[in-house]
């Protein structure tokens, strides 16, 4: 049997899979209309907590231990750990989705893995019992030059930002099927490590050894912790806004962006009219509540 000459056409095109994937979907997309909304709303949270210890510590010469940024299992450090949660859960999806098509999306998975890692570092504290531990190992911090933090900047934050940097990179092609994708994620992650690397290594020749521990913070000690817990939130803040992008616009999850639109009423579930002379009568889309 002889196809018609449009059928034949469409037979001999490639899968649709294979057609978006050069597309990056922009065009139906959420959030490019509402990007730059999203990430000032984020930040504008980020500043609000900043502006929150501020203003306690001003007021009062104290900060609650619900707000204290440098602090951990209250709201600044729950909010951090949310946004990196969320991010490495969306990377996850999109490498979950196309892991059978492009082989750089395991890569994207390791990625997606180290963001949930540094969220569950947040809620919890883990690089600080690391940091103690690799003190036992070497020696002891105290009366050294890096009294605050140890030798955890090097021994572990270091090599662990290189190795992100690095996968972002390996990750080129993958991640600018969604144009600014790569310039997006690594700002994010190189505010991150400003704060949490760059910022809290400098703050061992700030602090006065043991001030902090017996309670003593001055205001430029508050302002060194506004500076890292501020990269690091407006880094968290980056990198979820530009993950949520990726996720919206990826030819693999673009469908993401359907699950955060509000149905229509238009759009709910409708039951079929009843066809005149037919005998049935329409019913109400989700039953009688009487039974009838």
């Amino acid at each position: 049997m002889q196809l018609p000459h449009t059928d034949a056409a469409m037979a001999a095109r490639p899968p649709d899979t294979a057609l978006s994937r050069s597309d990056d979907g922009t065009a139906g997309g959420l959030l490019p209309r509402f990007s730059g909304a999203l990430l000032g709303a984020l930040l504008a949270v980020d500043f609000a907590l900043i502006g929150a210890n501020s203003l306690a510590f001003a007021l009062s010469g104290r900060i609650p231990v619900l707000l204290y940024l440098d602090e951990e299992g209250n709201l600044p450090s729950w909010w951090s750990s949310t946004k990196l949660l969320l991010a490495g859960l969306l990377l996850a999806l999109v490498a979950l989705r196309s892991r059978r098509v492009d082989r750089a999306a395991w890569m994207l998975g390791l990625v997606a893995a180290a963001f949930i890692a540094m969220s569950i570092d947040e809620a919890s504290g883990r690089h600080e019992r690391a940091g103690l531990m690799l003190d036992r190992l070497i020696g002891n911090r105290a009366g050294t030059a890096f009294h605050r933090t140890g030798l955890w900047v090097f021994a572990i934050g270091l090599p662990a930002a290189l190795a992100m940097a690095w996968g972002l990179r390996r990750l080129a092609r993958f991640l600018g099927q969604v144009p600014g994708s790569p310039r997006r994620l690594l700002a994010g992650i190189c505010l991150l490590m400003a704060g949490a690397l760059g910022v809290e290594a400098a703050g061992n020749f700030v602090f006065p050894e043991g001030a902090l521990e017996a309670g003593r913070l001055r205001g430029i000690d508050l302002a060194v912790i506004s500076l890292e817990e501020f990269l690091e939130m407006a880094g968290g803040s980056v990198l979820l806004w530009a993950s949520l992008l990726f996720a919206d616009r990826h030819w693999s999850t673009r469908g993401v962006h359907d699950l955060l639109v509000p149905l229509r009423p238009a759009e709910g579930p409708r039951a079929p009219a009843a066809r005149p002379g037919s005998g049935l009568r329409a019913t109400p889309p989700y039953g009688s509540l009487l039974g009838s």
